[in-house]
């Protein structure tokens, strides 16, 4: 009941932000908090765990920074942002980048992820407890940024102007931590 009604006000706020035209965008200051770690499944049917890609329990030889570009299948702005995450990601090739679902049927996400052509890793975060109660994200789309130590560098939600622009200035001081 809980995840039918998490995905019933996610895809409200998405449906209200395309109906409207609003591109409400808002950045946060995460002040280098440390990230919450958790685990998903991806939909290739793998494990995740955060803590294996950042920070002290991460191999420091395969330590990296990560995005996490959060969304649902109904998102028309993640429509626009997810292929600028996966030309970034050919470009920034020492960072990780990951597309989480939030809430959403993993046959759904699937259908969606071939359809659109995307090539990005797809965390599932079936219940919306990583986006909801590890990353206060309750509206898509929305990027975190993790740095290779493990903390928050940067948090954002809705769509910025010039998104492939911001993500690069963004990227470049992510990989100057």
């Amino acid at each position: 009941m809980r995840k039918k009604l998490l995905f019933a006000v996610v895809l409200f706020l998405c449906l209200i932000k395309a109906d409207t035209g609003d591109s409400t965008f808002v950045a946060q200051d995460t002040s280098l908090q440390k990230a919450p770690t958790f685990f998903a499944k991806t939909l290739a049917g793998d494990d995740f765990f955060l803590s294996k890609e950042v920070g002290a329990k991460a191999d420091p030889e395969e330590r990296k920074a990560i995005v996490l570009s959060f969304f649902t299948t109904s998102c028309i702005p993640c429509r626009q942002e997810i292929p600028i995450m996966m030309e970034l990601s050919k470009e920034y090739q020492n960072i990780g980048f990951y597309l989480v679902n939030i809430a959403e049927d993993e046959e759904k996400v699937g259908k969606f992820v071939k359809e659109m052509d995307y090539t990005l890793p797809v965390l599932l975060d079936r219940y919306g407890y990583i986006s909801t109660k590890k990353y206060d994200v309750s509206v898509s789309p929305a990027v975190v940024m993790i740095t290779p130590d493990g903390l928050l560098f940067h948090k954002e939600t809705g769509l910025p102007d010039e998104p492939r622009n911001h993500y690069e200035q963004l990227l470049d001081a992510l990989t100057e931590k």
